[in-house]
């Protein structure tokens, strides 16, 4: 199951994939550099995905990839 979470004034990714166990919560953006939509969500996850436009290769910082667009894309 895919959903949006959003809250007034509080932070939340864009994405959150349902699975059972701990959601897997999604951001998307141009330069995203940090984790901090993600890591500063109420929601308990079990990863983060970064969709990033301006990087050329994945890279895995504790418990969030950072996945560049075009790989993203042929998902």
């Amino acid at each position: 199951m895919l959903s949006f979470s959003s809250k007034n004034k509080q932070k939340n990714p864009d994405f959150v994939i349902d699975t059972g166990d701990k959601p897997i919560l999604i951001e998307v953006g141009i330069n995203k550099t940090t984790t901090k939509q993600i890591t500063k969500s109420n929601i308990k996850y079990r990863y983060g995905i970064i969709i990033n436009t301006s990087i050329d290769k994945i890279d895995i910082k504790a418990d969030n990839v950072f996945l560049p667009l075009k790989w993203f894309l042929i998902l």
